[in-house]
C-alpha cells in the first residue's frame, strides 16, 4: 500500500514538473509597438511607457515571462507580426485584417473614436448622407483609416503623425479626420494648442488589446490564457 502511495507521488511530482516545463518560453517575447501617447511612448531614460504598456509589462511580470518591448513606425510593427519577425504588437483594436494572422488578447485598455472637425464645421459626421459627400482620413496604419477605406468612405488624407494631422485640421483639408480622443487629447496638451479650435463628434468605443500571433499561439498554446487572466485580475 505504501509502495503504491510513493508510486503516486512521484507520478505526481513527474507532472507538475512536465506541466512547469512546457509553460515555460525557451526566450523573450519580442513585443513592437508605437508612439501613441498615453498608451506607450518612450521615456527620457530610453525605456516604454503609457497606460497600455504599464498593463502589459504588469502580466507579462505576473507570468515571470522574459520580453522585449521596441518601437517602430505603426505599418512596419504590425506587418513584422504578420511576417513572423515579432510575436506581437499593441495597442490595437480588433479588425478583419489583423484577425487572420494574430489573437487579440482581453482589453488592456479603452478607446473611443471621434470624429474631429472644424470648429465652425455644421456638419454631421454621424449621418447617412456624410459618407457619399465629404473628404475624410485617419492616421496611416490605424484601424480608424482601415475602417473608413473599407465602409467605403471618400478617403482623402492620410496623414503620417500627430503633427500631420493637427496641420490637415488646422488647414481645413478634409471635411472630419477620425481619431482616438486620448491620443488627440495628449498630443495637443503637449504642444500647447488649444482643443478649442476643433469640434468633435463621439462615433463608436474600440477597445484596445495587445495581438499576438497566431504562430507564437501555436507554439505556445498555454500562453494567452494565462495572459488573459492576469490583465482581468489587474483591470479589476
Amino acid at each position: 500500500m505504501l509502495s503504491r502511495f510513493f508510486s503516486l507521488l512521484v507520478l505526481l511530482i513527474g507532472f507538475n514538473t512536465s506541466y512547469g516545463a512546457e509553460n515555460k518560453l525557451k526566450q523573450p517575447i519580442t513585443i513592437v509597438t508605437q508612439e501613441w501617447a498615453p498608451y506607450n511612448f518612450t521615456l527620457e531614460n530610453g525605456t516604454i511607457g503609457g497606460t497600455a504598456t504599464q498593463i502589459v509589462v504588469a502580466a507579462l511580470k505576473e507570468m515571470g515571462v522574459e520580453y522585449k518591448i521596441s518601437m517602430y513606425p505603426w505599418a512596419r510593427a504590425q506587418l513584422m507580426v504578420k511576417n513572423g519577425e515579432a510575436d506581437a504588437f499593441y495597442a490595437a483594436s480588433a479588425n478583419a485584417e489583423r484577425a487572420e494572422y494574430a489573437v487579440m488578447s482581453e482589453v488592456i485598455a479603452d478607446q473611443n473614436w471621434y470624429w474631429f472637425l472644424a470648429k465652425d464645421s455644421t456638419l454631421d459626421p454621424n449621418s447617412p448622407d456624410f459618407i457619399k459627400n465629404n473628404n475624410v482620413g485617419a492616421l496611416l496604419g490605424s484601424n480608424m483609416l482601415k475602417y473608413l477605406e473599407e465602409n467605403k468612405y471618400q478617403v482623402g488624407s492620410k496623414p503620417s503623425s500627430m503633427k500631420a494631422f493637427i496641420q490637415v485640421l488646422q488647414a481645413n483639408r478634409s471635411s472630419a479626420l477620425l481619431a482616438n480622443s486620448a491620443v488627440v487629447d495628449e498630443y495637443l496638451a503637449r504642444e500647447k494648442i488649444s482643443p478649442n479650435q476643433f469640434r468633435r463628434v463621439l462615433y463608436k468605443s474600440m477597445p484596445l488589446g495587445i495581438f499576438f500571433s497566431k504562430r507564437f499561439t501555436a507554439v505556445h498554446p498555454w500562453f494567452l490564457a494565462d495572459f488573459n487572466l492576469k490583465i482581468i485580475k489587474l483591470r479589476n
